[in-house]
């Protein structure tokens, strides 16, 4: 797998020299830490499995601008949820009040329907 640092293309595909070896070793340092490869280990060493993990496209760099966007529409989609979070416990909330307010109305209706019987 140490091959595929020959071919241009790992390196064009992460971005430059650099950000392939920043990226690397970050994720090399998350192997040895414990993090689950998200490639078949195959008996292949971390570097080996990083490398591997870059060519399949399981793992990219993610410069701060982008890192701002991606928390940005995070943070959005949280204001999101918990808008229909709230929204879905009224409705739960109010559904009962509407139907305690039916049997209300029925019980006066049963109550005149026994005195006339």
């Amino acid at each position: 797998m140490i091959e595929a640092l020959k071919d241009e293309a790992i390196v064009h595909k992460v971005g430059g020299r650099f950000k392939l070896t920043s990226l690397i070793q970050h994720r090399v340092r998350e192997l040895m830490e414990g993090a689950r490869p998200l490639v078949e280990r195959d008996g292949r060493s971390d570097i080996e499995v990083a490398i591997a993990e870059i060519v399949e496209e399981k793992i990219t760099i993610m410069m701060p601008d982008e890192r701002e966007e991606e928390e940005a529409m995070q943070a959005e989609f949280d204001a999101a949820l918990e808008q229909v979070q709230a929204e879905a416990a009224t409705a739960v909330e109010e559904a009962p009040a509407e139907n305690d307010e039916a049997t209300e109305e029925e019980a006066p209706a049963e109550e005149k329907a026994a005195d006339s019987a």
